[in-house]
């Protein structure tokens, strides 16, 4: 590794990863509790990690904080350390969140930006060097779109496409053409048209909307993807990237999905972070091997992730933790699958080979099989008619393939049926409302996860043609099949 004259940050550490999985369990909640009766439903749920302290927004506006507060990085009003949730002091209508090594921004829906924790640099941007333990108002900063954090610099994006910096800039990394600190914002000189923002250790990247990606600040590494390790104080274009759609910055590499999918890296490549197969750093972008259809990203000092389109995650570069999540901790020059499933209901362990049909008691008498997908979870519901009563399997599978729930039922009938029943009829992705309503009013089994509830539920047992809802509800919406049988 090239020479740093800053020590290597422990929030970018392998460690990260589990802290990251641990938060994607926040998610539910994040939405599940309800907010205050005169709150209004404004943000997507967010967290947001520094060194040692975590954050989290959730969607009534209100921001969260938790772990290390000796800088008062958690904004409660205290140093004191927290193990649970805190609310942070006096925010409201917050709709995005970041988090540096030992401060947090906010920002609000009516676009200015809050800050505090640790500000001996000017990262808090409210023209100090005042260290506060409640959110204070960056200075001057008026329609801000998105939010970033470094070690300890911070950014904003406005929504006339320009990119505001303040804090640390040592490397150059506020782009102003200074290596000044800043106590107070200042633009970045010559750069327009951006729509997205990341910061690394000690650079900083913007997405631009023609689908090319400028960089600036530190390039010990080739970490700018300019075709050097030269320092810049100003915005650079990463070399032959175009038509990007994310983005992600490392502690000493960054990353980019381009078109279909693929993705680019550069930067610092000791454990192969950059995923082209070698360890060989590199100051352009190179090809991360075998990933097409990524929709997200992500980067840690020494590892990478990519979300695919099947909600699987893959991981590479350093795992002497396990933080590529592959059940080893050997480390890989490329992409390999990751024991975590990404979706509507986040779930761990290998995904499953696909269910099996249905089995219903006594099989070998007439059994209908139907299949259906509500908001891309799968149902198998299995239907067989006796003499008195008609008997219902049902399945429920997540978009990782993993079965949440697996419930029968037996809903008695006419004692004179009649002939066997003609094949079910299958309602699929029926709306919210419905499977709780009429027919299906009868409250059969309830199961699955914390933050996903599969259910089953019947229609009277005095109907002439009994109605099965079989469902899943969760972060505030509800789908289900209905399956009528005849």
């Amino acid at each position: 590794m090239h020479g740093s004259p800053l020590s290597i940050p422990r929030w970018a550490s392998p460690r990260r990863w589990a802290a990251l999985l641990v938060l994607a369990l926040l998610a539910s909640w994040l939405v599940a509790a309800p907010p205050p009766a005169h709150a209004v439903i404004i943000a997507e749920p967010a967290v947001a990690s520094g060194e040692d302290h975590s954050i989290a927004l959730r969607s009534d506006g209100t921001v969260w904080a938790w772990g290390n507060n000796s800088y008062a990085q958690l904004g409660d009003g205290t140093t004191t350390n927290r193990t649970t949730p805190v609310a942070v002091s006096g925010l409201t209508n917050a709709i995005a969140i970041a988090a540096g090594d030992y401060h947090s921004l906010a920002l609000l829906s009516d676009g200015t930006v809050w800050a505090w924790g640790y500000n001996g640099l000017g990262q808090l941007g409210d023209g100090t060097t005042t260290s506060r333990t409640t959110p204070v108002r960056v200075s001057g900063l008026t329609n801000a779109t998105a939010i970033a954090a470094g070690r300890i610099h911070s950014l904003a994006l406005r929504d006339d496409g320009t990119l505001k910096t303040w804090g640390s800039n040592g490397y150059g990394q506020l782009g102003d053409g200074t290596t000044t600190n800043r106590t107070t914002p200042v633009q970045v000189s010559g750069l327009s048209n951006a729509t997205a923002v990341a910061a690394g250790y000690g650079h900083s990247l913007a997405l631009r909307d023609d689908g090319t990606v400028r960089a600036w600040g530190w390039n010990g590494y080739g970490q700018l993807g300019d075709g050097t390790t030269t320092n810049r104080t100003t915005p650079v274009q990463v070399s032959g990237l175009t038509n990007a759609t994310a983005f992600a910055a490392g502690t000493f590499h960054s990353l980019a999905v381009g078109g279909i999918g693929a993705v680019w890296a550069w930067g610092s490549n000791d454990s192969g972070q950059l995923g082209d197969g070698t360890t060989t750093d590199h100051a352009t972008p190179v090809q991360v091997s075998g990933l097409t259809n990524t929709t997200a990203i992500a980067a840690g000092e020494h590892h990478s992730l990519g979300l695919q389109l099947d909600g699987t995650v893959w991981a590479w570069g350093y795992n002497g933790y396990g933080q590529l999540g592959d059940g080893t901790t050997t480390s890989r020059s490329t992409p390999g699958l990751s024991q975590f499933v990404a979706g509507p209901d986040l779930t761990f362990g290998t995904p499953p080979p696909p269910p099996q049909p249905l089995p219903c008691s006594n099989s070998a008498t007439h059994v209908e099989t139907v299949s259906g997908t509500a908001a891309s979870y799968h149902y198998e519901v299995a239907v067989h008619q006796t003499p008195t009563a008609v008997e219902v399997c049902a399945e429920v599978t997540n978009p990782g393939g993993q079965v949440i729930f697996d419930q029968d039922v037996r809903v008695p009938t006419d004692p004179d049926p009649g002939p066997l029943p003609t094949p079910p009829e299958v309602d699929d992705d029926a709306p919210a409302g419905d499977g709780a309503g009429s027919p299906c009013t009868v409250e059969r089994h309830e199961g699955g996860t914390s933050s996903t509830r599969a259910y089953l539920r019947t229609s009277d047992a005095s109907d002439d043609e009994p109605v099965v809802c079989v469902g899943v509800r969760g972060g505030g919406t509800e789908r289900h099949i209905r399956v009528t049988v005849h």
